[in-house]
């Protein structure tokens, strides 16, 4: 699906949301789309460096005004989260984990 452009603002909050949330439903809502038009663009643009780093400086941005942070279970397998260890590391944030029995 390759409809019409959105522009940079708005794809900015698509993947920020997708990429925090995982959900393209509550981010369609969220923004008055399609889940199908969250998805693709959210496909087309998860590579691209320019989102990259925006999103390294938000998690920069949140992870500076907290004094720890908690990864739940499964941490390692989400992309975003993998980057937010890697800032609360760097940082020397104390780091806390869900206990996985």
């Amino acid at each position: 699906m390759r409809g019409k452009q959105h522009d940079k603002e708005t794809v900015y909050k698509i993947m920020l949301s997708v990429f925090n949330t995982g959900n393209f439903s509550e981010t369609a809502r969220q923004l008055k789309l399609s889940p199908d038009t969250v998805e693709d663009i959210y496909k087309r643009n998860i590579e691209k460096p320019e989102f990259t780093r925006l999103h390294r400086e938000k998690q920069d941005e949140f992870i500076g005004k907290v004094d720890a942070i908690y990864f739940m279970k499964d941490w390692e397998k989400a992309r975003g989260c993998k980057i937010e260890h890697q800032v609360a590391v760097e940082y020397g944030k104390k780091v806390y984990y869900e206990s996985v029995e």
